[in-house]
């Protein structure tokens, strides 16, 4: 009886030295995996470290240059305001205007040409460098052998002025 004890104390110290051999396998698999996420770590941190500044000063610029659009934007709109009213208004006379307040209060967004000269009077060669203008700026398109005009974009200028 005490053998058996002895040989199954034995048995069970031999099981607890394996579980201990591979406890400690395991403790040494992590302890490298740890040493080489450390040395990883380290490198990104680095790498990071390196990065951040470059990141920062872009990042300033970007916002200068969101200002600074901001602001362009800003006086663009007051202008356009400014102009809208004196157009509005009719204090700017012009051909130029004049074609553009005709496109823009006319329901129909195709005209002609000989249309825009009976109504507003304007020589044939202003006209068509005022349209080709346009028609670069895309607001219109103009179809010179037809002699026809289409409008692509509303012309908001002389609407009221909120």
């Amino acid at each position: 009886m005490i053998n058996s004890e002895v040989s199954q104390i034995q048995s069970d110290l031999l099981g607890d030295k394996n579980k201990l051999g591979i406890l400690d396998s395991e403790k040494t698999n992590h302890t490298t995996t740890l040493r080489s996420l450390e040395v990883e770590l380290a490198s990104l941190e680095n790498v990071h470290q390196e990065l951040k500044p470059k990141f920062e000063n872009r990042m300033k610029g970007i916002m200068q240059e969101y200002d600074r659009l901001e602001s362009e934007r800003s006086l663009l709109a007051n202008r356009f305001q400014a102009i809208r009213i004196l157009c509005l208004k009719d204090y700017i006379q012009s051909p130029e205007v004049g074609l553009i307040k005709f496109l823009a209060k006319k329901p129909n967004p195709q005209s002609t040409l000989t249309e825009i000269r009976s109504a507003l009077g304007i020589d044939p060669t202003t006209l068509k460098s005022v349209l080709k203008l346009l028609e670069t700026r895309k607001v219109l398109t103009f179809d010179e052998p037809a002699e026809s005009v289409t409008l692509l974009v509303k012309i908001d200028l002389f609407d009221k002025v909120v």
